[in-house]
């Protein structure tokens, strides 16, 4: 073979190398983010019905990636073991089990109550049971989609991530970062694992993880402009519905989550718009109405789960009905107008 056929050959060569790639490069990645919440994750649940049972097109709901926090993570590994195209099966057997869940599911009182959690147990209430309920929940390894679960370290404070790269074919590591995700201080016990001590990921100052969104996306698509995200709050619209004369110490303590979980969702959400101008963000789901309003977001009380999840099917309808971008858009302007009011006038701003 003579050197010109030689430099054809390798021209062809490269020629099918680049179809090849381009042909791996999809048009487009749709990504989800999900928030923590306790139980108003069933909120969550109860859009992304209201989204995969009414979508005209069902492939608008087929999430390439999924990112979480504390439930939103839960929520996420729940569909992720379940494949592109089977999205009906996901979300019947997410809601299904929001509607199984029962309190005695996720932690339990210590044998001396709370007083022996607050004073001789480094939490309020013991966890053990959540292993068993999320590795029932997790039936099976968490890997048909891009997914990543984010926890926080206790010592440095800095964020983590484990994504299914980390559990591979292990079920267990896919449970065991989830455990670690919603380990909310004070309430749940932390987990010390291989020298690390694990706590939930909303405390690592990002209530929404939209930045991993759309970086996993870029492994799939060429172009922020392919990239479609959706984002579920597990939080009210606002938090300034205060009326008691009177607080006590665990009421204190949630009141000040709430106000840090609102303002760090909506400012991860405004940075997340303004870091990445061409990000197709779809559709932005708050709660409607106040979600109900509990010292602790974690009484799984049948009545709540079903008035949750029927808000979310209720609120995702209108978001398809009203078209894609409407629901972005007005997140957007109450959460500019909540920060300008915050910054200008040192006040909260009920909106």
């Amino acid at each position: 073979m003579n050197l010109k056929n030689s430099l054809i050959l390798f021209q062809l060569a490269l020629i099918l190398l680049a179809s090849f790639s381009l042909a791996q490069q999809q048009e487009v990645c749709r990504a989800l983010v999900l928030e923590g919440g306790g139980d108003k994750g069933a909120y969550e649940a109860g859009v992304l019905y209201g989204f995969i049972k009414n979508a005209k097109n069902p492939e608008d709901f087929q999430y390439d990636v999924i990112t979480g926090i504390s439930v939103g993570a839960i929520n996420g590994l729940g569909i992720a073991q379940f494949p592109k195209g089977q999205e009906s099966e996901a979300i019947d057997f997410l809601v299904d089990g929001w509607r199984k869940t029962k309190q005695r599911d996720v932690f339990k009182n210590w044998p001396g109550g709370l007083l022996q959690g607050l004073f001789f147990k480094p939490a309020l209430f013991n966890t053990d049971p959540e292993l068993d309920y999320l590795d029932e929940r997790i039936f099976t390894t968490p890997n048909k989609r891009k997914v990543t679960v984010v926890a926080t370290d206790f010592v440095t404070g800095e964020k983590v991530t484990f994504t299914e790269s980390d559990w591979a074919d292990d079920k267990q590591k896919a449970v065991n970062a989830a455990l670690y995700s919603s380990a909310v201080p004070v309430v749940f016990l932390y987990r010390n694992v291989e020298g690390r001590t694990y706590i939930d990921g909303g405390w690592s100052g990002e209530a929404l993880d939209i930045e991993d969104a759309i970086f996993r996306c870029r492994e799939v698509v060429d172009s922020d402009d392919k990239i479609i995200v959706d984002v579920i709050f597990a939080n009210n619209n606002s938090f300034t519905d205060a009326t008691r004369e009177k607080f006590n110490t665990l009421q204190i303590h949630n009141r000040y989550k709430e106000i840090k979980s609102y303002v760090s969702a909506t400012r991860a959400y405004l940075y997340s718009r303004d870091a990445f101008p061409h990000i197709n963000f779809r559709y932005v789901m708050v709660a409607s109405q106040r979600l109900p309003n509990q010292d602790l977001p974690l009484d799984f009380k049948k009545k709540n789960i079903e008035f949750m999840i029927d808000l979310g099917i209720k609120d995702a309808l209108k978001a398809l009905n009203d078209g894609p971008g409407v629901s972005a858009q007005e997140v957007a302007r109450l959460a500019n107008k909540y920060q300008d009011d915050l910054f200008f006038n040192g006040e909260e701003d009920q909106i």
